[in-house]
């Protein structure tokens, strides 16, 4: 994924679960709540936990993430995709400060 690909996909979303599943090309969010998890399995995709870590997005950007996997990145009532490196993020947030919750490298899909 491209940055430009990243904003295109940033700015047709309304709600971040919208912008994060479209980042894996899932079409259809949830109206409330996440949903990601369900509806990225229901596609065809294998979901796995990889970290309950507290650390900054920023720090774990730096330590742990592999720019040949892609990753469902959840913080407090926020859900992000990052691409092969690109962080899909509807509130443009960057890699601030925000603490993840759970890392999930996602896999497959789109059956």
């Amino acid at each position: 994924m491209t940055l430009t690909q990243a904003n295109e996909i940033i700015n047709k979303s309304t709600r971040c679960t919208q912008a994060t599943l479209a980042a894996f090309g899932v079409d259809g969010y949830p109206l409330q709540g996440s949903g990601c998890l369900g509806y990225l399995t229901d596609a065809g995709y294998t979901v796995d936990l990889k970290w309950e870590i507290k650390i900054s997005l920023k720090d774990w950007y730096v330590k742990y993430m592999d720019m040949s996997k892609n990753y469902l990145i959840f913080t407090s009532g926020h859900a992000m995709a990052c691409i092969g490196g690109v962080l899909v993020d509807a509130a443009a947030q960057g890699f601030n400060g925000r603490r993840i919750e759970q890392v999930f490298e996602v896999s497959g899909g789109l059956k």
